[in-house]
């Protein structure tokens, strides 16, 4: 499996918002919006290394339940799931954190170093949704950050 694109999708109380703080990390739309009354989802994405781009579909509570056999989870009540952005550097991870912060996230603890290996730090988005901004100087695959 080669996969050459990453799509997470996430139920949000308030699209328009989540939409906004999205933006505010770097994350563009990809499709022009539908009129309001019409609006269910927000596709936005990101280009990274190699080619590989980076997709977050926000979907209304109700319209992301269409979609899973079990209810949309509460972020602020629990974690299912961390994602991952790997990023190219320490300065990376601190100014995305900051980003999300200032843009109505919350900044989920310190930052934190794994045996000299790997710098991050969490953040949660509006909804609660938890991410990790890291840095690994020789990348997740080992290739030295190359690929």
């Amino acid at each position: 499996m080669s996969p050459n694109a990453f799509l997470v999708q996430l139920p949000v109380s308030d699209l328009e918002k989540s939409r906004a703080f999205y933006a505010a990390l770097g994350f563009q739309p990809t499709h022009s919006p539908p009129p309001p009354e019409d609006r269910k989802i927000a596709l936005l994405g990101t280009n990274g290394k190699g080619g590989r781009k980076t997709f977050i579909a926000l979907l209304t509570r109700e319209y992301f339940s269409e979609f899973s056999r079990k209810p949309a989870a509460d972020g602020n009540a629990g974690t299912a799931v961390i994602v991952t952005l790997g990023l190219e550097s320490r300065a990376a991870v601190d100014e995305l954190v900051e980003k999300a912060v200032a843009a109505g996230g919350a900044e989920c603890g310190e930052a934190r170093e794994f045996e000299n290996i790997a710098y991050f730090r969490f953040f949660a988005d509006p909804d609660g949704h938890q991410w990790e901004a890291h840095f690994m100087p020789g990348g997740l695959d080992g290739s030295g950050g190359k690929s």
